[in-house]
């Protein structure tokens, strides 16, 4: 794939942060120095929003990989799990996970298993593995492969992703990768950690954030929900009501789709 060209106003002021850089950037031992910088950091959700890609270039030590994560505030969720009797799928229990960000995802120059410990993986949660870790249960009889289970649904929609050897060096020090965001990701503060990692290690690291926002309609249906949940819910029935007569007269005969283990709630 061809590099694209850094802007050179943007390729100044980054070289210029190197000398700036945040304190948990440079580490005390002598360790490389990592900056990264976002071209934009607010995306705005609108009514026609089907997603779109993010960005990220910085500059690191030219003997250092690097690993870009980004990550959403946790939260626990409940799935009703699914389960085939006969010819038909039901919902045979439910299953909480703790600890769960609605948006994950990580790429790297290299596979994480050749560039870092396992247990480095598991403390700076990157990557599947530390991800698998840091999510919990709280019914400690919960078969850990549900976990996986989970991660695989929302791999499927396109808010959690794993992508070795994504990460690429162009000119020197400079780097760049970029993430796409699903319509689906909920609006809020997300945050972006660049690492710098060497002799298995993560020696170095620096942090940006991403705004998320609704704006024009989607925004005032959200401001609905939360302002007058009575109306909200009437309008909803109204729209499910007609949107069900709508698919049933397109699709008549149609035969059930594919189904998932998890269903959320």
């Amino acid at each position: 794939m061809r590099a694209r060209r850094l802007p050179l106003v943007s390729a100044i002021l980054l070289l210029a942060s190197l000398g700036s850089l945040p304190q948990d950037a440079v580490p005390s031992d002598g360790g490389a120095s990592i900056a990264a910088h976002l071209p934009k950091a607010e995306i705005l959700v609108t009514s026609d929003y089907h997603g779109e890609r993010l960005l990220i270039y910085g500059m690191a030590s030219p003997d250092t990989d690097v690993v870009v994560k980004l990550s959403s505030k946790r939260e626990s969720v409940t799935y009703s799990r699914k389960g085939r009797v006969g010819l038909f799928w039901f919902s045979v229990g439910k299953v909480t996970f703790t600890n769960v960000p609605s948006m994950f995802k990580t790429k790297s120059t290299k596979p994480l298993d050749d560039i870092l410990f396992p247990e480095e993986q598991i403390k700076y949660s990157l990557g599947k593995r530390g991800l698998i870790a840091s999510i919990g249960t709280p019914d400690p009889a919960t078969p850990p492969f549900l976990i996986e289970e989970m991660i695989s649904t929302r791999v499927e929609d396109r808010l959690y992703s794993f992508h070795e050897g994504e990460v690429k060096r162009v000119k020197g020090n400079m780097f760049e990768t970029s993430f796409y965001w699903p319509p689906k990701a909920p609006p809020g503060a997300y945050q972006i950690d660049t690492l710098a990692v060497r002799g298995g290690k993560v020696i170095g690291v620096d942090s940006e954030l991403v705004k998320v926002e609704k704006v024009g309609v989607e925004a005032w249906v959200s401001g609905l929900a939360s302002a007058n949940g009575l109306l909200y819910g009437l309008i909803a029935v109204v729209v499910a009501m007609v949107s069900g007569l709508l698919v049933g007269l397109i699709f008549r005969g149609m035969g059930p789709g594919g189904k998932r283990s998890f269903s959320a709630h």
